[in-house]
């Protein structure tokens, strides 16, 4: 089974469209995958500028305000965003331009094992719109936490795992 979380997960969900037979079971934790398209035009504006001089101060403040909970843990938080922040420029930039250019709907169409998507309290992937193009989709949400629930809320996602990995085959 491949797990992967973020850019992990479109990279899981990749994987299986690709080389059906290499996993029998994928997880998404809170993947950047099936985008609703506000979300992908909200973006648009932040990927061109972390291509542009001032980019650390940009990216720092979206990695605060938009992939952490009020309830996360505070120095985690200072943590994750200073490891992130240490990303050469043009590694995020392309990284980032990259993740939403990603053709996620035809690797959703193509995967054919069992898929658990696990969101965050905000969710990034627009479920219905999954769904419909993976039926065997299973979703479930962590409560409590950002992006970062595998750290925030181990016992949640990994529960959620073990059960769907029990049950997937």
């Amino acid at each position: 089974a491949l797990v992967g979380h973020s850019m992990g997960g479109a990279i899981a969900l990749a994987t299986a469209a690709r080389h059906p037979g290499l996993a029998r079971a994928i997880a998404l934790c809170d993947p950047a995958v099936i985008v609703p398209e506000a979300l992908r035009k909200s973006m648009a504006p932040f990927i061109e500028a972390l291509g542009a001089p001032g980019h650390l101060e940009i990216a720092r403040r979206f990695m605060s305000e938009r992939l952490f909970s009020p309830a996360d843990d505070a120095g985690r938080r200072e943590r994750i965003v200073a490891h992130m922040c240490e990303t050469p420029q043009h590694v995020m930039h392309s990284a980032f331009r990259n993740l939403f250019a990603f053709d996620s709907e035809s690797a959703a169409r193509a995967c054919r094992i069992p898929v658990l998507l696990i969101d965050a309290e905000l969710p990034i992937a627009d479920r219905v719109r999954f769904r419909a193009l993976c039926p065997q989709l299973q979703t479930a949400q962590t409560a409590g936490s950002g992006h970062f629930h595998q750290l925030e809320v181990p016992d949640q996602v990994n529960a959620m795992l073990e059960r769907f990995l029990s049950v997937a085959g």
